[in-house]
């Protein structure tokens, strides 16, 4: 049973790393991301070592495929026409981490994976990968609430 997530997760790892690119190719953030969106509502700060473009609280990453994007806290949430992905960064500028709630939201916007539409089947799903090694939650002060895969081969899709 705890492997029936895996698709949707890696769906979600897949929209997310999409984004990423799209910041980098369209919008040309060299940077940390977070850094490059609160830079746009402070002052310059000539230590900043990061002089990549500073970069709005919300706009348009792709306006032929209508993706549009909003940063919140230490993430972002993403507007992909008819679905929604929202995730946090991680420790040393991560994408990948994924919890039951962000799984949610996905699901509920794509059929084939409405079986995760309910928060609480997505967090026993998470929980039996995390029994099982396959997952685990790093030690970390940012982003301590996602889970990452343990094995760099249960991470690629």
């Amino acid at each position: 049973m705890d492997s029936d997530i895996i698709p949707l997760i890696h769906t979600y790892q897949r929209h997310v790393a999409e984004a990423i690119a799209l910041f980098r190719n369209n919008l040309g953030v060299r940077g940390h991301l977070l850094r490059a969106w609160r830079r746009s509502s402070l002052p310059p700060d000539p230590a900043d070592a990061d002089d990549g473009p500073a970069i709005p609280q919300r706009g348009i990453l792709d306006a032929d495929r209508n993706i549009t994007y909003s940063f919140h806290g230490i993430g972002c949430r993403l507007e992909f026409g008819d679905h929604m992905v929202d995730f946090d960064f991680g420790p040393d500028q991560r994408f990948d981490g994924f919890d039951a709630w962000r799984l949610h939201l996905l699901a509920e916007s794509l059929p084939e994976f409405q079986q995760f539409s309910d928060v609480d089947i997505a967090q026993q799903h998470l929980s039996q990968l995390a029994t099982a090694g396959r997952i685990t939650k790093l030690d970390s002060t940012i982003g301590s609430h996602l889970y990452f895969f343990t094995n760099p081969y249960d991470s690629r899709a």
